[in-house]
């Protein structure tokens, strides 16, 4: 009695690995846009809280100034206008509409309300998601 695989086991088992692997590397590659542009959905809304949460704990104006394609700005508005941090996006994401927010920034006051509401669309190849700013500061990821 013989112990161990034969050749030709051993090849039909590595076949069926090479076979599942390529699946997968495929699967992934699919939704690969998808994470890259929800990772930076997310980046942007906790960004834009942070900005929220900056106003609220010195009681000073903060801003987030979009400059589309890909950057935008966390400012200080008071005494005077300072930057706090600059986000370039990656892999080919990009701010594709701005609605609701004039001169492409929001505003928040002391108390953290934001000066408007308005929608920020940030897309990658055909996938869009969307970050809404409400009048009482909530911010939220939305899939399109």
């Amino acid at each position: 009695m013989n112990k161990g695989f034969t050749l030709i086991e051993v090849v039909v088992s590595m076949g069926i690995a090479v076979i599942l692997l390529t699946l997968a590397v495929t699967a992934y590659k699919s939704i690969q846009p998808s994470i890259l542009l929800s990772e930076a959905a997310r980046v942007l809304s906790t960004d834009i809280r942070y900005a929220q949460q900056k106003a609220l704990s010195t009681q000073k104006k903060h801003a987030v100034i979009f400059s589309p394609p890909t950057t935008y700005q966390i400012v200080v508005t008071e005494p005077s206008t300072s930057t706090i941090k600059t986000v370039t996006l990656k892999d080919d994401i990009t701010i594709s509409s701005i609605t609701g927010l004039s001169g492409n920034l929001v505003l928040f006051n002391p108390v953290g309300e934001p000066n408007q509401n308005g929608t920020v669309e940030l897309s990658k190849d055909t996938k869009k998601i969307n970050v809404d700013i409400r009048p009482s500061g909530y911010v939220r990821v939305q899939k399109q």
